[in-house]
């Protein structure tokens, strides 16, 4: 068994005015046992956030610039991921530093709209890739490098009275592998539409549909044997028949 250590802290200073606009600074501080290769176990990042309320409570646009370890656990893994293979080396992902920006609105009562795009840089980021050893099941690979990761996410939700909540969410992302062929297992785009019923107070009816885009595995063959070549046909020229007399 191994051990995995991990710690994480934000201290940031927040500044309001009283036009709008909203400032943090400050700093994300982590610490991983974890290590692949040359990784560093240690991580700085700036935890800064500038937003400006365009229109009060209804439309807020922000800015800023961050990162984070991001601890990768067994069982989150598992969740995601119910055919992983057994025995695999975890790492805690080291996520920045990460440039972002986007909205949140409220245009009418119990809509809730919000946008987000980010651009930033992972070491240790993991992906699924087909088992050698059983192939219906999935080993965890890492980037040898830091990899470019862009995600862009829109979220909408719609909630009634208290009674009926529906919402959608959906991601886009882009990995930037270097060492990897392809991103594997990790689909370009994901989508989820949900809602739940409050019936009364003890019963809550809900449904959630997920949408993953087509991404990328591995088929192994252990060997390809070559059909042995026909012999060849008997030539149909005929050969002329002397006759002595």
């Amino acid at each position: 068994m191994r051990t995995r250590n991990f710690v994480q802290a934000t201290p940031a200073y927040e500044l309001t005015g009283k036009t709008g606009l909203t400032l943090t600074l400050g700093a994300t501080l982590g610490y991983s046992s974890d290590a692949i290769g040359s990784s560093s176990k240690g991580m700085i990042n700036p935890a800064v956030r500038l937003g400006y309320a365009l229109v009060p409570e209804k439309f807020v646009v922000y800015g800023g610039l961050g990162g984070a370890i991001q601890r990768v656990t067994r069982y989150d893994l598992s969740q995601e991921n119910p055919w992983l293979a057994p025995g695999q080396t975890l790492a805690d992902t080291h996520a920045g530093p990460t440039v972002y920006g986007g909205f949140t609105s409220t245009p009418v009562s119990g809509l809730e709209l919000a946008a987000r795009a980010t651009f930033g840089r992972s070491r240790n980021l993991y992906f699924y890739r087909n088992s050698l050893a059983d192939t219906s099941k999935f080993d965890l690979v890492y980037d040898s490098t830091t990899i470019n990761v862009v995600n862009v996410h829109a979220e909408a939700l719609y909630s009634a009275s208290e009674k009926v909540r529906v919402g959608f969410k959906a991601d886009y992302n882009h990995y930037g592998v270097k060492s990897l062929a392809q991103a594997y297992g990790q689909p370009a785009f994901l989508g989820t539409l949900y809602g739940t019923y409050n019936v009364f107070d003890k019963l809550l009816l809900g449904a959630t549909f997920y949408y993953y885009s087509s991404n990328y595995g591995v088929g192994y063959a252990p060997g390809v044997t070559l059909p042995v070549p026909p012999p060849p046909a008997p030539s149909s020229t005929a050969r002329p028949i002397r006759l002595s007399t």
